[in-house]
């Protein structure tokens, strides 16, 4: 998951929880040594923080940043990895339907390329 998050609006269970992650990230920064003064944290949403200090108010903003997929077809790794996590729960549906008995896997994916969904949904793997 990229970027921005889905929150419930002011005070919802998602926003409180995004807001939780952003003041952990911010004061683990502020714990490496990344020059955050001390003071109280004050969240808010734009920016997500204000930092009151003797020269006045520092507003910090927080942003994900995630790396380029591995592989143009996808168009993030967020995407790639949603795919990833398709095929492996088609394969564990589909031995268990099969009888199959309880075993450890581990999976690895290389130079995967996305279908258009108009081509292929995760769903059309359960009839090979």
């Amino acid at each position: 998951m990229a970027g921005s998050r889905f929150t419930c609006g002011e005070g919802g269970a998602l926003g409180t929880l995004n807001k939780d992650i952003e003041i952990r990230a911010l004061l683990a920064a502020r714990r490496a040594g990344f020059p955050i003064p001390s003071g109280e944290v004050i969240p808010g949403e734009e920016p997500d923080f204000r930092i009151e200090t003797e020269t006045g108010t520092l507003g910090i903003e927080l942003a994900e940043v995630l790396p380029p997929p591995r592989n143009d077809s996808f168009s993030s790794p967020v995407a790639e990895e949603d795919l990833h996590q398709s095929v492996i729960e088609i394969a564990e549906k589909n031995y268990c339907i099969a009888g199959g008995q309880p075993v450890k896997v581990s999976a690895f994916f290389w130079e995967v390329e996305q279908e258009t969904r108009s081509t292929i949904w995760p769903t059309d793997l359960l009839s090979l």
